[in-house]
């Protein structure tokens, strides 16, 4: 690659600093006779932060606030399990650390900067006598606290990185081929596409490459709706510039020898720092690829936040990274309901039909089935027909009723022959398998791993289903905790989201002459019906208990949701399969009544 591109390191000029204060989100209402007053305080300092340095800790007591000049911070929140939790990303211009500081509480969260930062740190001193000086400064302070606190939920999504630098693992990768097919549809998106030159001339540097200045003028871009990429045509200009922008995006040919090169060391030293990754890795497979293969050892060695993979010359993925990358994903939420979730199949074909894109899918229970198949790059045909074959005799695997009242040899076999040892991370769409972790209580996100495995876990109804184990842990049905994962597309990046519920309430009552619950016999001698206003049988019970955590969510999961889709299959049971094509046209017909009356929705 050329080596023109000359770089500097020059820090940004004090009179500068008056100009950084002025693009401060909270101060926006202040004069420059004001914003003159508080670069004199005493109590104010101006900070450079180390990729990897944290500017707050937990539990640490609220001494102080921090604007952030330039860079980015990530929110970080301890676990039960001990592990750092992303929360949320802060960027230029906005507060750090001010509602501790407000209401005088400890730091509910660390503050960690994600690549060299500047940010302005106000003691409280300095806060208070600025909020006496300048009252006006707590309406827009006041904004910000509320739509935080609305929004600082595990599902809420990150903020869209402001600038991504597009690399090349290796020079065997055809770059500028690439971004010859990928930046007009970034641009269709809103996005601003340069060349490394033309971001030195469009940040008004003189033939150099100054990252502070460079970073400086993408994130005003980015606060005026346009994220910016920028094609590291030059190597040494891009090794350079890695470090100062958001998000790195590495092109890489699956087909290569793992590695992309010299990054490689740069972004292990981040993560030795404990910098949450900010680096994207795109997998690169021949036109002809039925299927990716092997992304395993480069998970596992580049470590990057996300991956994608992208066939050489076609459009709709190159379409699907566009959206996913400037953050406009569109997501799948397949909710669980054991046979009447075969629902989804004909919703999937009627979102087809109307042409919406489906980018991310996230699934539970037999949801977690039909939304693998789909990520796999299954048609609907496909779908019915594997599913026609593989579930109706489920329910005759009987078992000793110990840990269950099914055994899983039908199940595993089942899921066996479906995804053979296909890894969910070789999908062709994202996907995220809804599972409950028994032993810790708490849902887990599958995004790696056996298909089939995980599969079956989704599947797999405690009572029902025994549970899979891994690891020296149980892992059960995701509709235990969150019937319609919906949280699990917010996390992984999905904007506009659609959600398919196969699971509609309905009010269930037994007959007012029975005034207990009635012994076995009863329903052999058949002196008490099951169901159809009777008694409901032990598979109902179980079913139905499961499900009264979905009832408090599912408004909320509605208000999220850009469309939330209810087919009515209420009028089959959990274990009807005999009925599954019946199913499959209750979901198409109701999908697509829906797309007619509300439209299909817009990919934001």
């Amino acid at each position: 690659m050329s080596r023109s591109v000359r770089i500097s390191h020059t820090p940004p000029e004090p009179e500068e600093r008056l100009a950084l204060l002025r693009s401060l989100e909270l101060l926006s209402t202040l004069d420059d006779q004001a914003l003159k007053r508080l670069l004199k305080e005493e109590h104010v300092q101006w900070v450079e932060v180390a990729a990897g340095e944290s500017v707050l800790r937990e539990g640490d007591p609220s001494d102080c606030m921090y604007f952030v000049a330039r860079g980015r911070f990530g929110i970080l929140q301890r676990q039960p399990s001990g592990a750092d939790q992303l929360l949320r990303e802060v960027g230029t211009g906005q507060p750090i650390g001010e509602l501790g500081l407000l209401l005088d509480q400890p730091r509910s969260a660390s503050a960690t900067a994600l690549r060299r930062s500047l940010v302005v740190k106000l003691g409280r001193a300095a806060f208070d006598r600025l909020i006496e000086r300048e009252p006006s400064v707590l309406f827009p302070l006041s904004q910000r606290i509320a739509a935080r606190l609305a929004t600082i939920r595990p599902d809420s999504p990150l903020d869209a990185p402001a600038g991504t630098l597009v690399v090349a693992a290796s020079p065997s990768v055809d770059l500028s081929r690439l971004w010859s097919q990928l930046a007009p549809v970034l641009t269709r998106h809103g996005a601003r596409c340069l060349s490394m030159a033309e971001l030195i001339q469009a940040s008004g540097n003189s033939g150099e490459l100054e990252p502070w200045r460079a970073t400086r003028w993408v994130e005003a871009e980015a606060r005026a709706g346009r994220p910016v990429f920028v094609l590291g045509d030059d190597w040494a200009a891009a090794q350079v510039l890695a470090p100062d922008i958001d998000r790195t995006l590495v092109v890489a040919d699956a087909t290569a020898r793992v590695g992309i090169g010299p990054f490689e060391s740069q972004f292990a030293e981040l993560r030795q720092q404990g910098v949450p990754a900010s680096l994207d890795l795109v997998l690169l497979h021949p036109a002809g690829c039925k299927l990716p293969r092997g992304t395993a050892a480069w998970l596992d060695r580049i470590q990057p936040a996300r991956h994608h993979h992208l066939r050489i010359g076609h459009q709709r993925d190159l379409e699907r990274l566009a959206r996913v990358v400037i953050g406009k994903a569109t997501g799948l939420a397949l909710g669980g309901g054991g046979a009447r979730a075969f629902a989804h199949i004909g919703a999937i074909r009627a979102l087809q039909e109307a042409d919406f894109p489906i980018d991310i899918i996230a699934g539970t229970n037999v949801g977690a089935v039909v939304g693998a198949q789909l990520a796999l790059g299954w048609d609907p045909n496909r779908m019915a027909e594997e599913n026609r074959r593989a579930w109706p005799r489920m329910g005759s695997d009987l078992a000793v009723p110990f840990v269950s009242l099914l055994g899983d040899r039908r199940l595993r076999k089942s899921m066996k022959r479906m995804f053979g040892d296909i890894a969910i991370e070789d999908l062709w769409l994202g996907f995220r398998c809804a599972t409950v972790d028994l032993s810790w209580c708490h849902l887990v996100s599958k995004k790696r791993g056996p298909l089939h495995e995980w599969a079956r876990a989704s599947a797999s109804i405690p009572g029902i289903h025994p549970p899979v184990v891994s690891g020296g842990r149980l892992y059960v049905d995701g509709g235990l905790i969150e019937n319609v994962p919906i949280r699990l597309l917010r996390e992984a990046g999905a904007g506009t989201m659609i959600a398919i519920d196969a699971s509609p309430f309905r009010r269930q009552t037994v007959d007012e002459r029975i005034d207990e619950a009635p012994a076995g016999i009863d329903f052999l001698l058949r002196r008490v019906p099951v169901i159809g206003g009777g008694f409901p049988g032990i598979l109902s019970l179980i079913y139905r208990s499961l499900s009264v955590a979905q009832q408090s969510q599912r408004e909320e999961h509605r208000a999220i949701s850009d469309l939330y889709i209810e087919p009515p299959v209420d009028r089959f049971g959990v274990t009807d399969y005999d009925h599954i094509q019946k199913i499959i046209e209750f979901g198409y017909e109701e999908t697509k009544r829906r797309l007619e009356q509300d439209g299909v929705p817009t990919v934001a």
